[in-house]
């Protein structure tokens, strides 16, 4: 069971940032080195670091604990993105006015992306996200749609993304599973549960896990 204390002071203090470097170099290693592709050079210093003697016993399994549960977490959003995007899908983003942002709460601005969404009656996923440099609050979005009306999104700017399988790289098609997943599991959106829209409309289809690391 974590410690939720111990838990975060780890991801406070950029414990947990390095241990997952760590553990993503040593992954990624093992991928590149299987397929021939070149390992990236900030990984480097991560590489075969003595990590266990740098941390405590207890550090360490927390850390793992951590990483498991993102990792898993990861794995099952891959998973409904890779299931979703079998037909043709758009990769949305979609920003706010001053003026809603100033006049509406975050619970609004939810539920009025819930309902533009919805119109549409087909498979989404769906999470807020805040910029970079200023930490402005907008939306990221995989619809299971070959078009939209981007008319009827009256709240700020929307900008839309074709990924259709079969016509573009499966290097391009996995920019945007791990985009949205990236997003997803940001700890700036950690209390902003995903929105999953009409997945029932899905048809189920299996991905293993190793195929799903492979999509970086």
């Amino acid at each position: 069971m974590s410690d939720y204390n111990l838990k975060s002071e780890l991801m406070n203090n950029g414990i947990y940032d390095f241990y997952k470097l760590w553990c993503q170099s040593s992954n990624l290693y093992y991928l590149l080195i299987t397929y021939g592709y070149e390992y990236p050079s900030y990984l480097i210093p991560y590489l075969d670091y003595p990590i266990e003697n740098t941390l405590t016993y207890e550090e360490l399994r927390e850390c793992q604990r951590i990483y498991d549960a993102h990792r898993q977490r990861s794995l099952r959003i891959k998973n409904k993105i890779s299931l979703m995007i079998q037909k043709p899908c758009i990769f949305l983003t979609l920003t706010f006015t001053d003026e809603t942002l100033d006049n509406t709460s975050d619970t609004t601005r939810r539920r009025y992306i819930v309902k533009f969404l919805s119109q549409f009656n087909v498979p989404c996923i769906a999470n807020k996200d805040f910029g970079k440099e200023n930490g402005r609050e907008h939306y990221h979005a995989i619809i299971q749609s070959s078009h939209i009306d981007y008319s009827l999104y009256t709240l700020g700017a929307i900008n839309g993304i074709r990924v259709v399988v079969g016509t573009e790289t499966d290097t391009r098609i996995s920019k945007y599973i791990s985009k949205l997943t990236n997003h997803s599991i940001k700890e700036t959106t950690k209390n902003s549960r995903l929105i999953y829209l009409h997945m029932d409309k899905l048809t189920p289809l299996y991905c293993t896990p190793t195929q799903l690391e492979m999509i970086i």
